[in-house]
């Protein structure tokens, strides 16, 4: 099982983080067998250096996303996103007593949703 060895300082400013600008997304997609989650975890900013750290910790790559026409600054947009089902699963039971009451119950119906499909089908790497 593939997991993130984080230290508690990085650990803390992740989930800190991650409870402000994180996002958890939960698809079911059809995988010809059935109905399996697709899950991943994403991170945006205008700050690419805070998405190069983040990238730096879950081994991903830094996104480009554009500008952020929405932004009277027109700043560049960057990302990175984890989707590996074991290192999600890490990461989110690392970070569970650290957030909210929000992204904790998202963080229940995604285990909820890992729990209930064989490991094999919850795989899926955006690297």
């Amino acid at each position: 099982m593939a997991t993130l060895d984080l230290d508690v300082k990085d650990l803390a400013w992740l989930a800190g983080l991650f409870e402000g600008e994180g996002c958890i997304s939960l698809r079911w997609r059809d995988r010809g067998g059935g109905l399996r989650p697709d899950v991943f975890l994403v991170i945006h900013s205008t700050d690419r250096d805070v998405i190069e750290k983040v990238a730096g910790l879950w081994n991903t790559r830094v996104r480009y996303l554009g500008i952020n026409r929405r932004s009277h600054a027109r700043k560049p947009s960057y990302a990175t996103r984890m989707g590996n089902r074991d290192k999600v699963i890490s990461f989110l039971e690392q970070i569970y007593d650290m957030m909210g009451k929000r992204r904790r119950a998202k963080i229940d119906e995604v285990m909820a949703a890992f729990d209930a499909v064989p490991a094999k089908w919850g795989v899926v790497t955006y690297r």
